[in-house]
């Protein structure tokens, strides 16, 4: 599993599935990636202490730490985006 992705709860329920709509949602209505980042992380503790200013470090980061290739997360990412538009 994509560990961007599973740092939000994997496939259970209230997951990443529901999250990856709520993005969908935000991105809609003009949110920025960050803002609705600092959004979720009110409500999902997992998110707390990340830099959420500052996505694209935080990914590098999380993909270095668990020896992924960010470019394959990122690709895995747009194909799980792709899924809900």
């Amino acid at each position: 599993m994509n560990p961007i992705l599973s740092i939000l709860g994997g496939g259970k329920i209230g997951g990443y599935a529901q999250i990856m709509m709520q993005a969908v949602g935000a991105a809609m209505r003009g949110d920025s990636p960050e803002n609705f980042m600092k959004s979720l992380a009110r409500s999902r503790p997992e998110l707390q202490g990340l830099d959420l200013d500052n996505l694209e470090t935080t990914a590098n980061t999380i993909a270095q730490k668990q020896g992924k290739d960010i470019n394959a997360l990122k690709g895995q990412m747009e194909a799980e985006i792709k899924k809900f538009t």
